[in-house]
């Protein structure tokens, strides 16, 4: 199987996450828009292993989550795709 690494449409960057995300991907989450839909509070740690989670699942079944970038600032604005629950 194949794993694509990038997709790009007209205004946004999709993308498999690197460990530079994380700052960013936390500091988004700190938003009260956002905190609404978490299960609960989170530290940097656990984006780390979010994001390493999120890339070992692209690997393991060929889609995921990924990193949603706005293509004219280069900014990471959070993430879109598919996931499977466990």
């Amino acid at each position: 199987m194949q794993i694509i690494n990038r997709i790009e449409t007209e205004r946004l960057v999709l993308r498999r996450w690197n460990q530079n995300d994380a700052e960013v991907f936390a500091a988004i989450n700190q938003d009260e828009k956002v905190i609404e839909f978490l299960r609960s509070a989170m530290i940097l740690k656990d984006f780390h292993d979010f994001i390493a989670e999120t890339n070992r699942r692209i690997e393991k079944f060929g889609f995921g989550l990924w990193a949603a970038e706005a293509k004219e600032a280069k900014e990471l604005i959070g993430f879109v795709g598919l996931h499977i629950a466990y």
